[in-house]
């Protein structure tokens, strides 16, 4: 008998530590997790992240519309405050993805309002390198 058998673990954790597998598939390893006979209370299980992974959502529809050149059309989400700032104080972020190409430019800001700056800057780079 090894070591561990001796050292009890719920299915709970089991579930956490093999990445949120289904209770049937950990019932079915529960010989192998030395886990006990007793089956796992599917009712008072609760798993946010499977929650999560399992909710349905409607399917984006396709585009008919194809862009013809970079930076015809992009794409902006400026998305915070983070609650953990980095080391140098940023807690917001820009994500600028040109349609065409899916190129993905992401930009750290310390305050909401330097969007406007980023972005002026962001314009002045796309007309002088790219020339469009």
């Amino acid at each position: 008998m090894s070591v561990c058998a001796s050292v009890h673990v719920e299915p709970d954790m089991w579930h956490k530590r093999l990445e949120n597998p289904s209770l049937y598939k950990i019932d079915t390893l529960s010989e192998v997790l030395l886990l006990s006979k007793q089956k796992i209370n599917k009712t008072s299980h609760h798993c946010h992240v499977c929650h999560l992974a399992k909710q349905m959502h409607l399917p984006f529809k396709l585009s008919t519309h194809m862009r013809n050149q970079p930076f015809e059309l992009i794409h902006i989400d400026t998305w915070g405050p983070f609650y953990v700032p980095t080391i140098d104080g940023f807690r917001y972020f820009l994500t600028i993805v040109d349609d065409f190409s899916r190129a993905t430019w992401i930009y750290m800001l310390k305050q909401k309002s330097d969007v406007l700056h980023v972005f002026h800057g962001f314009l002045n780079r796309v007309e002088t390198q790219y020339n469009a």
